[in-house]
C-alpha cells in the first residue's frame, strides 16, 4: 500500500447522547494524490456514515550543488519545524541537474585533493542519508590497528589491547617534550611523514585512488543543508572515473560522477645516494666525477623507491645522452598513401626492424632487470669500465675527456589478478603521460598503457620512461703540478699555463764550483746543491705514484703530509712500480715536497798546457737529467732537471805593465784591479810563475824592444799589498776620470755635470786618517764588495838590471788570471823619472 491509515479508538461502544471523539493518523508511504472514501459502521443503523479523505502525499524533496573553494554556503530556506515552505509558493527554488564532481586541472601523483558539495531539503520531511563512492573505496579507516586518524591528527606509537605496537613509530612531535618542531621545515617534514603512512593505509586496497567522503551518513533537517566533503587520494597516475552514490530515504539514488587526472609516476630515485645530483638541472646525474686513465673499475650505488601499491619489473637501457625518446622502438611502422584512382589498396604498411646505431658505453648498470616491491625499495650498482683511450697524451697538462650516458628505467607493473569493473561503462581509464611533481625526475616522460580496458582499473601495465638518469664521469691524466716555492713561502707559482698544451715542468739547480768542493770534502750535501720543490694534487682523484730520478742527480728528501703509502717499506711489491721508486699516495689537494741534489762528475780545468782542451768550455758544466713520475694506472710525467757548476774567475787590469826606469833606492808604484765576471765568489792567492827557459834559439825581429831585451825574474823586485783574497762576482765596472762632459754654456754654474773620480791625493796632512791612493780604493771595496779590488804593487830593484816577472792569480777551483810586470833598475842619479801612470 502507498499509505496507511490509523483509527483511534478503531471500535468501541457509544452511550446515548454520547459524543465521540476519533483520531485518524495518514501515513503516506509513496508520493502521489489520495482520494479514498471511509465508513464507520453502526450496528442498528440501516445507513452507514463515513468521510472522503482526499490528500496529496509527497516525499522528500532534495537538490545537489557544488561549492568551491571560497564560496559563501547558503542557509536553510525555512526552520525546521516549519511545515510548508515560509513565503511566496512562486519563490521555492527547484532541484537542479546533479553536479559534476571532476577535480578541476591535473594533480600530481601523492597529491591530496579536496572538493565539496551540498544536499539541500527542500522538504519539511527529514531523512536519513548514506554516501560512498562506487569504486574507490578508503582501506582502513575504521580499523583500530591503524595508527592514526584522519582529522585527528597522528596516534603513531600507540598500543594495542595486547600491548603490542602494532606500527612503527611516524615522525612526530607528541613525544618531544622539549624540542618540539617549530621551524617551518620541521613540521612540513613531519606533516609529509604522517600524510605518507595515512596514504599508504588508505590506498592498501590496490586501487591507485581512494574516494573519502565526510560524512558519509547522518539525518537531512527538514529544509536544512548538509556540507559533504569530498577527499581523494593516489598513488598511481591515471585518469579515475567513479560515481558517488547519495542514497536518501524516501528518495532515488543520486550518482554525482567524479573524475581526476593524476600525473606522475610511482618510481622514484632516493637523493641520499652517493654523487646523485638532483639540484644543479632538470635531469638527475650521477656524477663519479675525475677518473684516471687505466684505474681499476669503480662503482655507484643508487636506490630505486617504489611508492605504489603494486610489484613493478623495471628494465634499463643505456642510451646516448641525446637519446631522450620515450620508446624504445623495436618496430618501424610506414605506410604510403597509394592516391591512384581505381586502387583497391588505398595504403601499403610496410613493418621492419628499428635499428639504432651501435653505441659503446663506458658504463653499466645491475641488475638490468629486477622487481621492486610495492613499497618498496632495490640498489642497482652502476659500473664505470676500465677507461683507455687511443690518443697520444704525451706531457700534456689538464687531458680531459668527458664520458657520459642516459639511462632509462621502463616499468612493468605487475598486478597481482585483473580487477574486473562494478558496472559496465561505469569507470573507464585512460593512459596519460607522466610529467609533473613527483616523478623521480622532472624531465617528460610518456606513460604508455597496455592492459585489458575497464579490467586494470586506474592502473597501468607499462610505463616507458619511468625514470631517467643521466651518468658522467671525467677521464683525466694523473698529473702533479710544479710548485718551486718551499712550505711557508710567498713566491709565485711555476710559470705553466692552464690550456692543454704541451708544457714541460723545469727545475734547474746551479751550483759552484766551491760547493761541489765542500761536497766532495765532507761527504754532505750543501744547501746550494738541492732544489726544493712541491709537487701538488690539483685533481679530485687520489693518486698512486713512484718518484725516480735520472742523470747526475739523486732524491735527497720527498715527504709529505698525508698518511704513508701502504707499499712504502716494500716498494718492490707493487708491480706497477717497475723503478722501485719511493712510493706515495696524494688524496687531493696534497702535495710532496722534493728535495733534488745536483752531483755532477766534475773532470779538472786545463792549464793551458794542453791545447786539446778548451778552457771557455770548462768554466760551466751542464747536465741535463729527469725527475720521473709513475703512476699506478701506467701514466709517466717527467720534470725535466737542468744542473749547472760555474766555475769562478778572476780578469786584473792592467794585465801588463812596465815601471820603466827607477832608482835602485827609489821605488814605483802601480794599482791594478781584481775584478770577477762571474756569479760565483772567487778566491784567489797571488804566486809568482818562474821563467821557462826556451828550449832552443828563437828569431828575434825587434831587437830594440823592451821586452826582448834580457830580463831578470826576480820576484822579490815586485812587492804586492795583499797576496790573497776574496772577490764576489760579478763586480761593477772601473771607474774613470779620464772623460767628463763638456761645459754646458747655457748653464749658470761652471760646476760639471759629475763629480771627477780622484786617482791620487794631492794633500796630506800628517794625520792618521790621511790614506794614500789605494787604501782608499780598498775601504770603498770594503764597504761594497761589488766594486773592484785595489792592489798596490810596488816595484823596487835591487841592481842595474832589466826584470821581468809573471805572476798568476790563482782561483779556487777555477780559471787564473796571470799578469806581467816589467821594469829597469839604474844606478844613475841624474836620469829622468817616468811620468805617473794614466788609467
Amino acid at each position: 500500500p502507498s499509505f496507511h491509515v490509523e483509527f483511534e479508538p478503531a471500535s468501541g461502544s457509544l452511550s446515548s447522547k454520547q459524543v465521540l471523539k476519533c483520531k485518524v493518523t495518514y501515513t503516506a508511504k509513496l508520493a502521489g494524490a489520495i482520494d479514498d472514501l471511509y465508513r464507520c459502521r453502526i450496528f442498528g443503523m440501516n445507513m452507514n456514515i463515513g468521510f472522503n479523505l482526499k490528500t496529496i502525499s509527497k516525499g522528500v524533496v532534495v537538490g545537489y550543488e557544488r561549492v568551491e573553494e571560497g564560496d559563501e554556503i547558503p542557509g536553510p530556506l525555512c526552520p525546521p519545524d516549519a511545515p510548508q515552505f515560509i513565503g511566496d509558493p512562486e519563490d521555492v527554488p527547484q532541484p537542479g541537474v546533479p553536479p559534476k564532481m571532476h577535480v578541476k586541472g591535473d594533480v600530481a601523483l601523492f597529491q591530496r585533493k579536496t572538493m565539496k558539495f551540498i544536499i539541500r531539503n527542500f522538504s519539511a520531511v527529514p531523512a536519513k542519508f548514506s554516501i560512498n563512492p562506487r569504486k574507490y573505496l578508503p582501506a582502513g579507516l575504521d580499523d583500530d590497528d591503524f595508527g592514526f586518524t584522519m582529522k585527528g591528527g597522528s596516534t603513531a606509537g600507540k598500543s594495542t589491547k595486547g600491548g603490542k605496537r602494532k606500527q612503527k613509530p611516524i615522525l612526530g612531535n607528541e613525544h618531544e617534550k622539549t624540542q618540539v618542531f617549530q621551524t617551518f621545515k620541521g613540521q612540513e617534514h613531519t606533516r609529509a611523514k604522517i600524510e605518507y603512512d595515512e596514504d599508504r593505509q588508505i590506498l592498501s586496497g590496490g586501487l591507485g585512488f581512494a574516494i573519502d567522503v565526510s560524512p558519509k551518513e547522518g539525518l537531512l533537517v527538514p529544509w536544512g543543508i548538509t556540507v559533504v566533503t569530498v577527499s581523494n587520494f593516489n598513488n598511481m597516475p591515471g585518469t579515475y572515473k567513479d560515481e558517488i552514490h547519495c542514497q536518501i530515504t524516501g528518495a532515488p539514488v543520486t550518482r554525482l560522477d567524479f573524475k581526476s587526472v593524476v600525473l606522475g609516476c610511482p618510481l622514484s630515485l632516493k637523493s641520499t645516494s652517493l654523487g646523485l645530483d638532483v639540484v644543479s638541472g632538470p635531469l638527475p646525474k650521477m656524477k663519479f666525477g675525475e677518473v684516471a686513465l687505466n684505474c681499476k673499475p669503480l662503482t655507484r650505488t643508487i636506490c630505486i623507491k617504489n611508492s605504489g601499491p603494486i610489484d613493478s619489473l623495471v628494465r634499463f637501457s643505456v642510451r646516448e645522452p641525446a637519446d631522450d625518446s620515450v620508446d624504445n622502438k623495436v618496430v618501424a611502422l610506414t605506410f604510403n598513401d597509394n592516391d591512384v584512382a581505381g586502387s583497391k589498396n588505398p595504403f601499403k604498411i610496410k613493418l621492419g626492424l628499428y635499428e639504432k646505431p651501435k653505441f659503446e658505453s663506458p658504463f653499466d648498470i645491475t641488475p638490468h632487470a629486477t622487481k621492486i616491491p610495492k613499497h618498496g625499495e632495490k640498489n642497482f650498482t652502476i659500473t664505470l669500465r676500465e677507461v683507455v683511450t687511443d690518443e697520444q697524451i704525451g706531457d700534456k697538462k689538464l687531458w680531459r675527456k668527458l664520458m657520459n650516458v642516459l639511462m632509462v628505467a621502463d616499468a612493468q607493473w605487475l598486478h597481482p589478478k585483473p580487477m574486473p569493473s562494478l558496472m559496465e561503462g561505469s569507470s573507464s581509464v585512460e593512459s596519460l603521460a607522466s610529467s609533473k611533481a613527483g616523478t623521480a625526475s622532472s624531465s617528460r616522460r610518456k606513460t604508455t598503457r597496455h592492459g585489458h580496458g575497464d579490467e586494470s582499473g586506474g592502473l597501468e601495465r607499462e610505463t616507458n620512461g619511468a625514470v631517467k638518469l643521466g651518468v658522467e664521469a671525467t677521464a683525466v691524466s694523473p698529473y702533479l703540478f710544479l710548485d718551486k716555492r718551499r712550505h711557508g713561502e710567498k713566491n709565485a707559482h711555476s710559470e705553466v699555463e692552464d690550456k692543454d698544451v704541451n708544457v714541460k715542468q723545469v727545475v734547474k739547480i746551479a751550483i759552484s764550483a766551491m760547493d761541489y768542493k765542500e761536497y766532495k770534502e765532507t761527504g754532505e750535501v750543501p744547501d746550494a746543491m738541492e732544489q726544493t720543490f712541491l709537487l701538488t694534487n690539483q685533481l679530485s682523484i687520489t693518486q698512486d705514484l713512484a718518484l725516480s730520478v735520472q742523470g747526475p742527480f739523486s732524491i735527497e728528501s720527498a715527504k709529505t703530509m698525508t698518511l704513508p703509502h701502504p707499499g712504502i717499506r716494500d716498494p718492490s711489491k707493487a708491480e706497477w712500480n717497475t723503478d722501485r721508486g719511493k712510493l706515495f699516495r696524494l688524496p687531493p689537494l696534497e702535495s710532496v715536497e722534493v728535495s733534488v741534489s745536483f752531483k755532477p762528475t766534475v773532470t779538472p780545468l786545463s792549464d793551458g798546457s794542453r791545447d786539446d782542451i778548451d778552457e771557455s768550455k770548462d768554466m760551466k758544466l751542464d747536465a741535463a737529467g729527469r725527475l720521473k713520475v709513475l703512476y699506478s694506472t701506467g701514466q709517466t710525467q717527467f720534470v725535466e732537471l737542468k744542473g749547472e757548476l760555474l766555475r769562478p774567475t778572476v780578469a786584473v787590469q792592467p794585465s801588463d805593465y812596465h815601471y820603466g826606469t827607477v832608482h835602485v833606492e827609489e821605488d814605483s808604484s802601480v794599482i791594478v784591479y781584481v775584478c770577477n765576471p762571474t756569479l760565483v765568489t772567487a778566491n784567489y792567492r797571488i804566486v809568482h810563475i818562474p821563467a821557462v827557459p826556451p828550449k832552443r834559439a828563437r828569431m828575434i825581429l825587434d831587437a830594440g824592444a823592451e821586452l826582448n831585451q834580457r830580463h831578470t825574474d826576480d820576484p822579490s823586485a815586485f812587492e804586492f799589498s795583499e797576496y790573497e783574497g776574496t772577490q764576489p762576482g760579478p763586480t761593477l765596472p772601473l771607474p774613470s776620470s779620464g772623460y767628463c762632459l763638456p761645459d754646458d754654456k747655457n748653464r749658470k754654474k761652471k760646476d760639471p755635470v759629475f763629480t771627477k773620480t780622484s786617482m791620487s791625493l794631492t794633500w796630506r796632512t800628517g794625520a792618521e786618517a790621511d790614506l794614500d791612493f789605494g787604501e782608499k780604493l780598498r775601504s770603498v771595496n770594503a764597504s761594497n764588495p761589488r766594486n773592484p779590488r785595489a792592489i798596490t804593487v810596488r816595484f823596487k830593484p835591487g841592481e842595474d838590471k832589466r826584470y821581468k816577472c809573471r805572476f798568476r792569480f790563482e782561483v779556487e777551483e777555477g780559471l787564473g788570471f796571470d799578469v806581467v810586470l816589467t821594469g829597469r833598475g839604474t844606478y844613475k842619479e841624474n836620469g829622468k823619472r817616468r811620468p805617473p801612470p794614466h788609467v
